[in-house]
């Protein structure tokens, strides 16, 4: 609902904050602790988590390239919002670049899952940690996002038509404009069971 999302607001400073400590920690995070040999129980498990991360992004960013072929790219090249260039930008503010961090994020993460544990989880993460700042406008903006589509709805009868027209899913507009909100919370908690899961031995752990 509209009403809840002004409550993501200190979520995200907090999260902002989560992601600043923890590359200070990511900072540390040069290479992996090699052992030779089958991988420890620890390693095992962190494989796992690394493994179910994946299939999580691999998933959004599916829902993020859907919200960018189905809606962003086709209204951009369109003149549904000829006359009103901002209720684009207020609709679909910050979607590319989420599209593009969570992208890199995905095949890092493959990366190191297909070269574990050669390849440090840390040296994968660091890089993309200033990245997820963009949510900041994201979620402050997504109210009025979905706010602007009901008046759009509306008001404009070519966005209207051009919703009519698409194929009939379960994936609507504002479920995919709400993703991200949510998305966020769980990056921060998959950080923190790889945080749990390094040896304290090893590089991606201080």
């Amino acid at each position: 609902s509209l009403d809840g999302m002004p409550n993501l607001l200190p979520s995200l400073i907090h999260f902002r904050d989560h992601f600043t400590n923890l590359s200070q920690i990511l900072n540390q995070l040069i290479q992996f602790d090699q052992q030779s040999g089958e991988l420890s129980e620890t390693q095992k498990t962190l494989l796992k988590s690394i493994e179910k991360f994946i299939a999580e992004e691999s998933e959004y960013v599916a829902k993020l390239t859907t919200l960018d072929q189905v809606f962003v790219s086709p209204l951009a090249n369109n003149d549904v919002f000829k006359s009103n260039k901002n209720d684009f930008e207020s609709i679909f503010n910050k979607v590319q670049e989420i599209t593009a961090l969570h992208s890199n994020m995905l095949k890092g993460l493959q990366k190191v899952a297909s070269s574990f544990p050669r390849v440090p989880v840390g040296s994968i993460i660091l890089p993309l940690v200033e990245g997820f700042s963009v949510y900041t406008n994201y979620i402050t903006n997504i109210t009025h996002a979905k706010q602007t589509i009901e008046r759009c709805t509306r008001e404009n009868k070519d966005f209207a038509k051009f919703l009519k027209n698409l194929p009939k899913t379960n994936i609507t507009l504002e479920s995919l404009i709400s993703l991200p909100a949510t998305r966020l919370n769980a990056c921060l908690l998959n950080i923190e069971v790889f945080i749990k899961l390094t040896s304290p031995t090893s590089a991606d752990r201080v």
